[in-house]
C-alpha cells in the first residue's frame, strides 16, 4: 500500500511545481523582451533609412527649386545687362561728343 504523503511533502511538491512554472514564465518573458528589443532595433533602423531617403528627396526637390530660381535670376540679369548695354551704346555717341567738347574747351 503506497504511503500517504505528508502535508509538508505535498507543500514542497507544490512549491517545486510553482517554481518550475515561474522559471518557465521568466524564460518566456525574457525571450519575449529580447525578441521585442531586436524587432524595435530593426524598426528604428528602417525608420532611420526611410527618413534619410525622404530627407534626400526633399533636399533634391528644394535644390531643383533653388537652381530654377538662380537660372531665372541669371536670365533676368542677362536681359537687364543687354538692355543697359543697348542703352549705353545708344548714349555712346553723345558721351564721346561731350568728352571731346569738354576737353577741347580747356
Amino acid at each position: 500500500m503506497p504511503a500517504e504523503k505528508t502535508l509538508l511533502q505535498k507543500i514542497r511538491e507544490k512549491e517545486l511545481e510553482l517554481s518550475m512554472r515561474l522559471d518557465l514564465a521568466r524564460r518566456t518573458a525574457d525571450e519575449t523582451v529580447r525578441t521585442g528589443r531586436g524587432e524595435a532595433a530593426q524598426m528604428v533602423q528602417a525608420a532611420e533609412r526611410e527618413a534619410a531617403q525622404e530627407g534626400e528627396t526633399v533636399f533634391r526637390k528644394e535644390m531643383e527649386g533653388v537652381q530654377k530660381e538662380i537660372d531665372e535670376m541669371r536670365e533676368a540679369g542677362k536681359g537687364e545687362t543687354d538692355r543697359l548695354r543697348h542703352r549705353g551704346e545708344g548714349n555712346l555717341d553723345k558721351a564721346v561728343e561731350r568728352i571731346v567738347h569738354d576737353v577741347t574747351l580747356e
